[in-house]
């Protein structure tokens, strides 16, 4: 085996591709190993997917230095040129792709066509396709194929296997990682909590009773935000998540709680929206749910980077900025760093600006 949004009727579906952080690096030694760290780079296990992963292979053992999920439909070559374009600025020597689909069968693999299209994409950036396998989930191992060897004596017709628990299991999590069973435990993280929901409608309209479109609400209201997120860990009452729901329901509000600066800061930013996502109304979920999006493009989880996109549009199909995103994310034409490395710049200015208007404090 080789080692090397809601649409508007008529509107194209594009899809975004998940991302995972290239800092917590696993170190493969071969296919089958990758096997086993493939749904910890996604964050979840894959079903119909197709997973790329970026690899330095310099060292003793190949080094990954990026990954991308995306559904097999619609098409999902579009939205990974950005991917492969950033693969090749970082240096990777190639890429593994990953075909998850339950149609496996011997050497008779499905969407060989796809993996053609990859490989196109992967060339034009000066990239190779050092493997494209086909891989199964089975009750205790996973069962793979290649699409690259058809020799009986490596690559035999029934596929290949590895075991479920393996040693790369052990290190993913020794490093933090952590594999859900799907896609749909992500979702459930941003299920609405309605009892604590039902009491922050209740304190919803004492809220807009006060709010005020001016630079001093503003910087209040700014405030009090930076203030919890600090203070994350502790209680926070639903008079307290109403307001700031309101708060968040301005845009400069929303704008200039944005990112946030260091990994301690996006960390507690992520936990905060996530409760606010959980316990907000219907129709106050798109601004907090698109500050989740946001934080989680910060910290590199682009899975739950899209669920929570999705949370927010379901309700609010035109908010902007979530539409913002989930476009770039989507076109294939700018990785998620691009667009956190914009959103921060548009973010620290609007700081300085008020800063210096004296509106809002540093």
């Amino acid at each position: 085996m080789p080692t090397s949004k809601r649409r508007r009727p008529g509107a194209r579906r594009r899809q975004r591709t998940d991302r995972r952080p290239t800092d917590e690096v696993l170190r493969l030694s071969g296919p089958a190993s990758l096997v086993s760290a493939t749904p910890y780079l996604v964050g979840f296990v894959p079903e119909r997917s197709l997973v790329l992963v970026a690899l330095d292979q310099t060292a003793p053992r190949a080094r990954v230095v990026g990954s991308a999920r995306v559904d097999l439909e619609p098409d999902p070559v579009p939205s990974l040129r950005a991917f492969a374009r950033q693969a090749a600025e970082r240096g990777s020597g190639g890429v593994m792709l990953l075909v998850y689909d339950d149609l496996s069968s011997g050497h008779a693999l499905p969407h060989r066509e796809l993996v053609d299209r990859v490989e196109s994409l992967l060339a034009d950036q000066g990239l190779r396709l050092l493997d494209a396998l086909q891989v199964r989930e089975e009750e205790s191992v996973w069962r793979w194929w290649s699409y690259l060897c058809t020799d009986e004596s490596c690559c035999p017709a029934a596929g290949l296997t590895v075991a479920r628990s393996s040693a790369i299991d052990a290190e993913a999590v020794g490093r933090g990682l952590v594999a859900l069973a799907s896609r749909r435990e992500l979702i459930a993280e941003l299920l609405p909590d309605q009892t604590v929901a039902d009491a922050v409608a209740a304190e919803i309209e004492s809220w807009q009773v006060v709010r005020a479109d001016t630079p001093q609400w503003r910087s209040t209201e700014v405030a009090s935000l930076d203030q919890t997120i600090r203070d994350v860990a502790g209680d926070v009452s639903p008079h307290l998540m109403a307001r700031h729901l309101v708060a968040l329901a301005d845009v400069g509000v929303r704008d200039l709680v944005l990112v946030h600066s260091d990994r301690a800061e996006i960390m507690a930013a992520q936990q905060y929206w996530r409760r606010l996502v959980r316990s907000a109304p219907p129709g106050w979920r798109a601004p907090a749910a698109t500050l989740l999006a946001v934080s989680y493009l910060q910290s590199g989880d682009g899975a739950r980077a899209n669920v929570a996109l999705d949370a927010a549009l379901v309700g609010e199909p035109e908010y902007n900025l979530a539409r913002l995103v989930a476009v770039a994310m989507s076109s294939g034409a700018i990785t998620p760093d691009d667009l956190v490395d914009a959103l921060t710049e548009a973010h620290a200015e609007e700081r300085r600006r008020l800063t210096r208007l004296g509106s809002v404090r540093t």
